[in-house]
């Protein structure tokens, strides 16, 4: 809403060029409303308005950005203001983003990260799709069990700053295994001299990283949780998975159960996205199964034509006409009506 409304306005101030004006009033918006705003303008402006952010504003509205929108900021940016933007998204997000975009375009985003941030984007993308591993980030406060909250309180200003969420501290021992985790304000409403293991709270919840994106969704449903650590087999903490990582895997899987509901196979990619002969293999098949199913009714009358006129024979052909119109119009109906709701 806030970037059609104010569309008008920023492009005035863009034919201007009048940059301090609109670095000035860029500052006062929140990045989702900064990138509504570069989804309705003009594909020429938007690398404009993103040169005039500064680097941590830019970097998190790229994230709100949708993909195609984000592939064609990619080719506008020079080599400088896409390696900080790639190497500045958080690990989830990069990820979901490299999956996501084709394999050359994948290979040059990777040739831009820092050595550190490579091996992590390796380690994400070396997890099955669409499982916890793929979605999770290792930005994350862990600490030892045996330290007072006072000294966990001063660890966490020193090393909290970027991190993806502090309302959960998780405690490991020292070869990384989880041990439990302790809400933020428990912390601040503890003994100052308290140890952290001592303090009083919830049962440690986790996931393993090869659960689904079904068994995620559970988790968080079950448990109430903002975050979730991810482990593997010997409980070792690789990272966390948080609500709005689960509100993706939520509408994927919102998605392909309305598409399966209208008589369809549910597709990999948004709609918009989908070539034609791909569409045909998702679609026809159900079609046809639904075309032969309907030929029983058709021989369900053949037993009463002798009580119908001849020159009504092709009336057997009726119900295959009408039922395959009702087919083809439940599909169509269900996967338009998604791919418009997620726009």
């Amino acid at each position: 809403m806030i970037g059609t409304l104010l569309q008008a306005d920023f492009e005035e101030i863009i034919k201007a060029k009048n940059w301090d004006e609109l670095r000035e009033a860029l500052k006062d918006l929140d990045p989702p409303d900064i990138a509504d705003l570069l989804i309705d303008m003009p594909s020429e402006d938007e690398g404009i308005v993103f040169r005039i952010m500064p680097r941590e504003q830019a970097t998190a509205v790229f994230g709100y950005l949708p993909r195609e929108v984000q592939r064609g900021l990619m080719k506008s940016l020079n080599h400088e203001q896409l390696q900080s933007i790639v190497n500045d998204m958080t690990p989830d997000d990069r990820t979901r983003l490299l999956e996501e975009l084709p394999a050359e375009v994948t290979r040059t985003l990777l040739e831009e990260l820092s050595p550190e941030e490579l091996k992590t984007a390796r380690q994400l993308l070396g997890y099955p799709e669409h499982t916890a591993g793929r979605y999770m980030t290792p930005e994350y406060v862990a600490l030892p069990p045996d330290i007072s909250a006072r000294e966990a309180l001063e660890r966490i200003r020193k090393n909290g700053r970027g991190k993806e969420t502090l309302n959960v501290i998780y405690l490991v021992d020292d070869k990384g295994k989880l041990l439990e985790d302790v809400k933020l304000g428990s912390i601040v409403l503890a003994d100052p001299e308290t140890r952290l293991g001592a303090i009083d709270d919830r049962p440690v919840v986790s996931i393993v990283a090869t659960a689904s994106g079904h068994e995620v969704v559970a988790a968080f449903e079950r448990y109430d949780r903002t975050a979730l650590p991810v482990v593997d087999g010997n409980g070792i903490m690789l990272g966390i998975v948080t609500h709005d990582d689960v509100l993706e895997f939520a509408e994927k899987r919102a998605t392909r159960e309305i598409q399966k509901l209208g008589g369809s196979e549910a597709l990999d990619k948004p709609y918009f996205e989908v070539g034609f002969w791909e569409m045909v293999k998702k679609r026809g098949g159900w079609l046809a199964i639904l075309f032969l199913g309907e030929m029983l009714t058709a021989t369900a009358m053949g037993y009463f034509e002798g009580e119908i006129e001849k020159a009504a024979v092709v009336a057997l052909f009726v119900p295959l006409i009408i039922s395959s119109g009702g087919n083809s119009g439940s599909q169509g109906t269900s996967l338009i009506i998604r791919s418009l709701a997620l726009q």
